[in-house]
């Protein structure tokens, strides 16, 4: 399997059962995270924790790469 299709398999897990872990899975460890939605870059730790926040106000989130 190639990286990018081992990132859309852990990508389609945690939208099936978004979770913290499934979230964390996405990313390694010391990764920085920058999308053009955010004002500054994040550590992964402190990404997935704002990540797994939200996901505590949308209970019935899910999410589905098509």
């Amino acid at each position: 399997m190639e990286s990018w299709e081992v990132f859309l398999e852990k990508y389609r897990a945690f939208g099936q059962k978004p979770s913290r872990e499934s979230h964390a899975r996405l990313f390694a460890p010391d990764a920085t995270i920058f999308h053009p939605g955010m004002s500054k870059a994040m550590p992964a730790v402190e990404y997935v924790n704002f990540i797994a926040e939200a996901l505590k106000r949308l209970p019935d989130f899910h999410l589905t790469p098509i």
